[in-house]
């Protein structure tokens, strides 16, 4: 009787439960809306806080980011003053790199003026702030005002051609939390 029920168990696992495991949708991204900011800011932006070499090296442009809106992710024409376009408080700046495709980011909280670059598997071959190769019909970098996610979408070569590395991060406690990763073919 013991064996009948161990062979059944292994029958059961082996042939009904695995492919249906292996076949199963992956889980829906995360959604903006599920993770909401917490803050909004009150009063004037505060200046970006130089700090380190390379903040310096971009002054002009996270002053401008602050001050005009100037470069603001997903902002076509922002307001006069500009108002924050991540988490809330935080003002997403982005400007090229030299190459087509390519997209710098540094993140300023407009409470405090703290700097921050992007997540730290983005690629920082050239610069803190080098965010994403957006080629290849990838998307690049969206976040909207009213929530603490981020989503980085770059181009990587792999054996199979072209793919979008897709990374979604969760801002919290002035750090990135990288909640799902998943790979898709490149749309041409």
């Amino acid at each position: 009787m013991r064996r009948f029920t161990v062979c059944s168990a292994f029958f059961v696992w082996n042939v009904l439960v695995l492919p249906a495991i292996s076949q199963a949708e992956p889980p829906p991204p995360p959604k903006f809306e599920d993770y909401p900011a917490s803050e909004t800011l009150a009063g004037p932006p505060r200046q970006p806080i130089l700090l380190l070499p390379v903040h310096r090296l971009y002054k002009t442009r996270l002053h401008r980011g602050i001050q005009s809106g100037e470069g603001l992710l997903g902002v076509a024409k922002p307001q006069q003053p500009p108002q924050p376009n991540f988490a809330g408080v935080f003002y997403a700046i982005t400007w090229g790199c030299g190459s087509d495709g390519c997209a710098s980011l540094a993140i300023v909280d407009g409470r405090s003026g703290s700097v921050y670059g992007p997540p730290p598997d983005a690629d920082s071959r050239q610069s803190e702030f080098i965010a994403t190769p957006n080629t290849g019909g990838c998307k690049g970098i969206e976040l909207r005002p009213e929530s603490r996610l981020i989503f980085i979408e770059r181009a990587e070569w792999s054996s199979g051609g072209l793919v979008c590395q897709r990374s979604y991060y969760e801002w919290r406690d002035l750090q990135y939390k990288l909640i799902a990763k998943t790979a898709v073919k490149a749309e041409h």
